[in-house]
């Protein structure tokens, strides 16, 4: 006997979450959107932004993504990362039996979490992450106040 385990709650399994809403599609239109490239609903490329002290860290996903083929700019309170992650190739005659891995260009733009010394932004990639130090303006650091 199978037995199909829901992992959202029943009252409303369409809006749980992005992944159940992908599965739910999938379900209902079966292989029709595995035969062909599609974009998908999840922002991308994916990050972690962490604060500390005196800076903060934004770790982005980019596998298969070269460093040559990446922007990173600054305006008006956001941080943008742009580029393109390039097809690969297959070989012809082949087809697609499952296509997950989208190609192609993309942006994303983070809002800052707190003014930056956008001097001293460095980047760097390495194994697929790309990490972004983001130093804290001295306008906004602790500081103590000495009494005179």
């Amino acid at each position: 006997m199978l037995v199909r385990v829901r992992n959202y709650p029943a009252a409303n399994p369409w809006l749980h979450d992005e992944m159940d809403f992908d599965r739910n599609i999938h379900n209902v239109f079966g292989d029709l959107f595995d035969a062909y490239p599609v974009s998908r609903t999840r922002a991308y490329p994916r990050f972690d932004l962490a604060e500390y002290q005196n800076e903060s860290v934004i770790i982005a996903e980019m596998p298969g993504v070269r460093k040559e083929d990446l922007k990173i700019s600054i305006d008006n309170g956001y941080l943008t990362i742009s580029g393109e992650r390039k097809p690969y190739d297959m070989p012809h005659g082949s087809k697609w039996i499952r296509n997950e891995i989208s190609t192609g260009k993309f942006t994303r733009s983070i809002e800052l979490p707190h003014d930056i010394d956008a001097d001293n932004i460095s980047a760097e990639m390495k194994n697929g992450l790309l990490r972004i130090m983001l130093p804290k303006a001295e306008t906004i650091k602790p500081r103590e106040i000495s009494i005179k």
